[in-house]
């Protein structure tokens, strides 16, 4: 009945001066009722005021009233598009930041370690849509070469959808509710082919079905989402950023003292060559890579060092049979000094500071005893899956948090013993820097 009368009194409406406004108002209350009835009592009070007047009167105030009501609508209107917004807005995931398992671009089978904060009670469905921008809601571009059609999958027990060559659906196996951390994997995903900043838009629903609605212009097509946010991604040729949507991180390395501030001036790769002339010697060779970072993740960020020398964790001899079997420089496990002859590879980290807030140590790296975080089996350390620690942002030294123009030398060591094989030995190295915000 309630329905009828709204659309009786709106009929009435249609021949008038405010037709065109009856009109877009009937589409604005059929999906806001509670307005529904104040304006009712308007139209209402504005009948009763006309047959209580003469014909001729009447039809004065008809006009009248009619430019009054227009106004009214109009501003209405205006109210009505000021609350839209407010009224269709979802709460922002926190905590949310995204790992890699390499930071090579066009690299294959990468796994993607997704971490957020829920901030509505039973979450149990998330679209990860990766895009050349950032907007929740908006029209989305894939990132060029980005891939999840090969092998995609979780290795958390929850259930994994490839909607698109850049979009996933993540049934979770447990919802979760608001404050509680979801966490999960995607493996078999082929990175971006080119430098450049792209973005993973993460948006939450109550269900698999309101989930697979999913669009990029239109997140609630089926139903009404949870929560949203995004998470800044930049894949370089041996670097890897992550960060949050509308927050910044600038990561950045150099084979010289020559980075000037936000990243600026470089110009020498940071490619290493140990010892005089190429050639080491049983005597300690070293060679430093100068590395900046800025960022506002509230959380700060931390730096990994990680080596594709499985089974080994130093420097391998080109043409042997496996890493293990060419592992003639091995990794220094423990902080300290390489003696002469010792035939070991390690790093020190010096030149930590900052413009504001300041860079920090992580682990047991130091900066005067040599160490890499070798760990045998592969499961952590430096040919752990997301490398290891070696240092972090910080506001006081101790506290993590956002930082500009933050510094951090490291310096490579290596030298041999006189039964070292001979050959060239090399290690694949890079850097991955993860924000929290």
């Amino acid at each position: 009945m309630k329905t009828s009368k709204r659309i009786d009194n709106f009929q009435q409406l249609s021949s008038s001066p405010l037709a065109g406004c009856g009109k877009l108002l009937h589409k604005v209350l059929d999906k806001h009722k509670h307005f529904h009835a104040k304006l009712v009592m308007l139209i209402n009070k504005t009948q009763k005021t006309l047959k209580s007047k003469s014909e001729e009167k009447r039809m004065d105030i008809v006009r009248i009233s009619s430019k009054r009501a227009g106004t009214l609508f109009a501003a209405g209107l205006l109210l009505f598009a000021t609350m839209l917004p407010a009224l269709a807005s979802a709460a922002t995931v926190t905590s949310r930041s995204i790992a890699l398992t390499s930071s090579v671009i066009d690299a294959t089978n990468v796994t993607y370690d997704v971490t957020f904060t829920a901030q509505t009670d039973s979450t149990d469905s998330v679209v990860l849509d990766f895009c050349t921008t950032a907007a929740v809601a908006t029209a989305c571009t894939a990132p060029t070469g980005f891939d999840t059609t090969v092998g995609i999958g979780t290795n958390d027990g929850d259930t994994v959808t490839q909607v698109d060559a850049n979009t996933v659906q993540i049934d979770l196996a447990s919802a979760a509710d608001a404050t509680d951390v979801v966490n999960f994997d995607l493996t078999g995903i082929t990175n971006p082919d080119t430098d450049g900043v792209f973005y993973a838009r993460i948006v939450t629903y109550d269900n698999s079905t309101h989930a697979a609605g999913y669009t990029s212009a239109d997140p609630d097509v089926v139903g009404t989402h949870f929560d949203d946010g995004s998470v800044a991604l930049t894949a370089t040729d041996g670097f890897d950023v992550s960060g949050a949507v509308l927050e910044t991180l600038t990561f950045c390395a150099a084979g010289a003292d020559e980075i000037t501030s936000g990243c600026g001036g470089v110009v020498t790769s940071p490619d290493l060559v140990l010892g005089t002339g190429g050639v080491l010697d049983t005597t300690l060779d070293t060679g430093t890579i100068y590395t900046q970072i800025s960022t506002n993740a509230s959380g700060g960020a931390v730096v990994s060092l990680k080596s594709d020398e499985d089974t080994c964790g130093g420097l391998v001899r080109d043409g042997a049979a496996d890493n293990e079997a060419g592992c003639g420089i091995t990794p220094i496990t423990t902080p300290g000094t390489i003696s002469d002859n010792a035939s070991q590879f390690g790093m020190i980290i010096t030149g930590l500071g900052g413009s504001t807030g300041t860079t920090a140590l992580s682990g047991s790296y130091h900066g005067t005893n040599y160490f890499m975080n070798y760990v045998v089996g592969d499961a952590s350390g430096v040919t752990g899956p997301y490398g290891d620690p070696i240092f972090r942002t910080t506001t006081d030294g101790s506290t993590a948090g956002p930082i500009s123009d933050g510094t951090a030398d490291l310096t490579f060591g290596a030298n041999i013993s006189g039964t070292t094989p001979a050959g060239v030995y090399r290690a694949n190295l890079n850097l991955i820097a993860t924000g929290t915000f």
